[in-house]
């Protein structure tokens, strides 16, 4: 009897923590409903830990169930990175997901900048389109520190391989620059002007 609970809840266990984060298709909600508890191929390590990441962000991630033997972020190895590319790209893959849409993003900016009385412009749909410097720049900025902030969550996390953060680690500073702005470019729909970058 007892046996039987535990495979119950167990079935339980992987039908939340693996839903998508999306709207799915017929053939993935049947993948999700009846697949084998194993995760065996880098898509599935990458939906694995993409969907953990985003889905208990706004937890206490220490108390989020995971398997970390299929987390990327866990063990970049799994997928041929190392721990400085793969905080940063479940960090990518995460940050565009909170946002429904453009204006979504430039309304969470500015109400930010002015709560913190930031003296950021005013951000407006128009100005990131025609590239506004100031404009595209105080968004950028407003996406950096949503990456510091999910940064700050996967250090504190058990187990997760980190990378050295320092300021002074130029291959660090390239590829959270690199992480802003592909960030930036999903959000928006179009690349960060060189020139705020």
């Amino acid at each position: 009897m007892f046996k039987m609970i535990t495979l119950i809840l167990q079935g339980i266990e992987g039908f939340i923590l693996d839903l998508p984060t999306g709207t799915t298709t017929p053939h993935e909600l049947i993948s999700i409903l009846f697949c084998n508890s194993k995760i065996c191929n880098p898509a599935e390590m990458l939906h694995y830990t993409e969907n953990w990441f985003s889905k208990s962000i706004d937890t206490y991630l220490d108390h989020a169930l995971l398997h970390d033997e299929y987390s990327y972020v866990h063990h970049p190895e799994l997928l041929n990175l190392t721990p400085l590319e793969s905080v940063f790209k479940v960090i990518a893959a995460t940050i565009p997901k909170e946002y429904d849409s453009i204006e979504e993003a430039i309304e969470t900016a500015n109400e930010l900048n002015q709560d913190f009385d930031l003296e950021d412009p005013v951000i407006t749909k128009e100005g990131i389109l025609k590239d506004n410097q100031s404009q595209c720049k105080s968004l950028l900025g407003r996406l950096e520190v949503e990456i510091d902030r999910h940064l700050d969550t996967l250090e504190y996390l058990k187990g997760v391989k980190f990378p050295d953060r320092s300021i002074k680690n130029r291959e660090y500073r390239r590829v959270f620059d690199e992480t802003a702005g592909k960030v930036y470019e999903v959000i928006t729909g179009r690349p960060c002007p060189k020139s705020v970058n």
